[in-house]
């Protein structure tokens, strides 16, 4: 019983051919949740870095606005390091966002698939133990 499709099958064993669906739909929907764990986390810390650097961002816009009230805006190299800070923070959290959202989407599209194997599989199930009682009787 060590994946979901033996659990569903143990599930299947003690019930009658009458109760057959709607065992095998209740052992299903109990694995879904194990397919999908970890997916939604996933996807929050795709959507975290993009922020923070959207944060840095401002927050070198400020110091570059600050340098241009402080001093004017005739020297570059002062206003470089907001700007320089601002478009740092971006791209680090874009560097990291990236990977982690390809990686989301790549471990959904398996759980997705996973899911409908084992649904494909257990509707099977229900075909051969439909057909043994068939063959029985």
């Amino acid at each position: 019983m060590d994946n979901g499709l033996g659990r569903v099958i143990f599930a299947t064993q003690s019930c009658q051919n009458a109760q057959l669906e709607a065992v095998i739909d209740e052992a299903v929907l109990k694995e879904v949740p194990r397919f999908k764990m970890g997916v939604g986390s996933l996807a929050v810390f795709a959507s975290i870095p993009p922020l923070l650097g959207l944060l840095g961002t401002v927050g070198g816009m400020i110091e570059t606005f600050r340098v241009i009230t402080e001093h004017g805006s005739a020297d570059s190299q002062l206003l470089s390091g907001g700007i320089s800070q601002a478009l740092l923070t971006t791209e680090l959290g874009l560097m990291v966002a990236v990977p982690l959202l390809l990686l989301h989407c790549g471990l959904k599209a398996q759980s997705t698939h996973l899911i409908e194997i084992l649904e494909q599989q257990s509707a099977g199930l229900i075909v051969l133990r439909q057909q043994a009682q068939h063959r029985k009787s």
